[in-house]
């Protein structure tokens, strides 16, 4: 059997990891009752306990390249407490960004990026800035940077603008239902 670019190789239906640098080499495996043993060239490089679980996948970390170790140590839990530590307006919008991807790992990036602005300018700053940026409807990091960097996080919201124009009744006048 070939290891998958995955590091893992299949086994009776069931993914078990061999260390990363083995990707692609072709492996054998011996099961018992309670163990697999995978060999390359007629060396052990893997022994996992045995599971009957098709489809599911059994991981050593060790067997991981050091990105995926490193990125295993992060959860959505880990980055929503980060948030909480700085305000509930920074909280809402990593939980945004989190909900937002089908895969939480997936947005990883850009909550590692807002919340090292804490670091850039200030907890309380980064806070303002979010509060500002949900009032607004700025959502990507991008704007929220802008706002940091042009110190908008210290301004006050702008005001709600009234359509004065909403209520003026004439016969030349269509008004919004008209285009519906």
């Amino acid at each position: 059997m070939k290891v998958h670019i995955d590091y893992h190789v299949e086994v009776e239906k069931h993914y078990y990891s061999v260390p990363h640098n083995l990707i692609k080499k072709k492996l054998e495996a011996h099961t018992t009752g309670e163990l697999v043993t995978l060999y390359h060239q007629g060396q052990a490089v893997a022994v996992h306990p045995r599971s009957h679980r098709m489809g599911a996948h059994t991981t050593l970390d060790a067997h991981m390249p050091v990105a995926h170790q490193k990125q295993q140590q992060w959860s959505p839990e880990r980055f929503e407490k980060w948030a909480r530590e700085i305000g509930q307006s920074t909280a809402q919008l990593v939980s945004q960004y989190l909900q937002a991807k089908k895969h939480p790992e997936q947005s990883y990036r850009v909550c590692l990026g807002l919340l090292a602005l804490a670091k850039k300018y200030s907890p309380k700053r980064l806070e303002d800035a979010c509060h500002r940026a949900l009032a607004t409807g700025i959502y990507r990091l991008q704007g929220i940077t802008s706002i940091l960097s042009k110190g908008l996080d210290s301004q006050p919201l702008p005001e709600v603008q009234l359509d004065l124009l909403a209520d003026i009744e004439h016969p030349n006048i269509r008004g919004n239902h008209y285009y519906h």
